[in-house]
């Protein structure tokens, strides 16, 4: 025999969808409360300049070749095609970067066509020790101007240089 269900029984029961609710609220409550969040650090870097001259002889003048390499407890300031070490610091020493910033600037000065400094650090090298260097090497210190005079004009920076270019550093 067939059974007929009642009026009753054929309307559709609604689903309480209340404490589904509460547990996803709670839920995004502890997810926002336990997330970490981070500072992000913008770096404006430009990518590494192509030149199509073939070798150094072609050059009027050698080009400065800054370079800044990394390693651990201190830096040390080379320049020419073939590295000549112009400076070292220790990192312990508290004014290491202010003495950095000093040398970059008079390097600036005395060859204002070369805007490009690479930095080299070792792999082992803290990321904060990498960007306390790139910072020291572009901001010039408040109150200061750095004037230069490239193709006969003045010129005043807004930074000491300003095309870095990071590579690992070579064992």
């Amino acid at each position: 025999m067939i059974k007929l269900r009642s009026r009753e029984q054929q309307k559709l029961e609604r689903l309480n969808l209340v404490p589904i609710m509460d547990a996803v609220f709670i839920f995004i409550f502890f997810l926002l409360f336990s997330a970490q969040f981070i500072e992000l650090v913008l770096l404006e870097a430009e990518a590494p300049v192509v030149s199509n001259i073939s070798t150094p002889s072609e050059l009027d003048e050698e080009p400065l070749n800054l370079n800044i390499k990394i390693y651990d407890g201190r830096l040390e300031l080379y320049t020419g095609i073939v590295p000549t070490m112009q400076f070292k610091v220790y990192l312990e020493d508290s004014s290491a970067l202010t003495r950095l910033k000093e040398r970059l600037i008079k390097f600036r000065k005395n060859n204002p066509k070369d805007d490009e400094l690479i930095i080299s650090p070792q792999p082992s090298t803290s990321y904060n020790q990498v960007i306390k260097v790139i910072e020291a090497s572009q901001t010039i210190p408040k109150g200061q101007r750095l004037q230069i005079f490239k193709n006969g004009k003045q010129e005043i920076l807004r930074k000491i240089y300003s095309k870095i270019v990071l590579e690992p550093l070579e064992k």
